[in-house]
């Protein structure tokens, strides 16, 4: 029985509905618990979040007394404590967006978190566009798979880079999230959708970011679809950072502050147009971003 007011311990915040926090107990319980004071403000606790939880009553009744520091948070997803983001792409219905893409790559490295590319739906194009597409992005530094959500293919690769971690699957609507995250998942099924034939669009089937216990340990986070993310303000010259292709090519440059765009001697312009291909597309994502974060850069010191 339980009498008086006790510590449960550190628990994490497997999901959030209507005030209430769903956590998951250092003892492996799944229990509600309610947040308190000023922890009670929307948004204040997200999947994710380690808490200290209190305990009294019986029944018991579970209280949010505290957030832990977070280590990472991705802002959309909302998801705490992340350690990697598996960026879902469709290889067709939907066609996929690489500008997209890269720039989940870029949200997650600003996030401190690790993105793992999944090419998913290989069935719907040809193998060796499905190859090319991802070697491309594994020689730009990338862990990439290749897989068919709906028979498997490609699950069991995905599933052992889970092992242990906190992990978020993002990407637009209709790629096939919530079908990857029954393979993952066994014995869990989550809602999933087709594509609108009318707009190309996947249809919004998962509406609040969850995280979901893996049977080899570590947590899944099925978080709703988008389709568009702006950056947060950074200084310019830190987004060549979130390239990892750009490493080695940086140092090279002429100028200590070269940002890639048309000084002389930049090694990073000249290698990767050079280089043609995914290099080259990257590069042009990369101007296309730079011109958003000067200019967020430019309102902040303006206003």
């Amino acid at each position: 029985m339980t009498s008086g007011a006790g510590e449960a311990g550190t628990a994490v915040v497997l999901g959030c509905v209507g005030g209430s926090c769903q956590v998951l107990l250092p003892d492996g319980r799944e229990v509600i618990a309610w947040p308190r004071g000023r922890l009670r403000r929307e948004g204040a606790i997200v999947a994710g979040d380690r808490v200290m939880v209190s305990v009294a009553g019986e029944p018991p009744v579970y209280a949010v007394v505290k957030v832990v520091p977070r280590r990472t948070f991705l802002p959309r997803p909302p998801v705490a404590n992340v350690d990697q983001v598996l960026l879902v792409m469709a290889l067709a219905q939907p066609d996929p967006s690489l500008e997209l893409l890269d720039r989940l790559t870029v949200v997650a490295a600003l996030a401190g978190v690790e993105p793992i590319i999944i090419f998913n739906k290989v069935d719907l194009v040809a193998p060796a566009h499905a190859r090319g597409l991802a070697e491309g992005y594994c020689r730009l530094g990338y862990r990439v798979a290749l897989t068919n959500a709906r028979t498997g293919e490609g699950a069991a690769q995905v599933r052992a880079w889970l092992a242990g971690k906190i992990t978020a699957l993002a990407g637009p609507s209709g790629v096939g999230k919530s079908t990857l995250a029954n393979q993952l998942l066994p014995g869990v099924r989550l809602q999933t959708g087709e594509v609108s034939p009318k707009t190309g669009r996947g249809r919004h089937v998962t509406r609040a970011a969850r995280l979901l216990p893996l049977p080899e340990g570590g947590l899944v986070c099925d978080a709703p679809g988008f389709g568009r993310l702006d950056f947060p303000v950074i200084e310019p010259a830190l987004l060549a950072t979130c390239f990892p292709e750009m490493g080695e090519r940086v140092a090279r440059c002429r100028f200590r502050t070269c940002l890639h765009k048309e000084e002389p001697g930049c090694e990073v312009r000249e290698s990767m147009l050079g280089e043609g291909g995914v290099f080259a597309e990257r590069y042009r994502h990369y101007r296309l971003f730079l011109e958003e974060v000067e200019e967020s850069w430019r309102r902040r010191y303006q206003e």
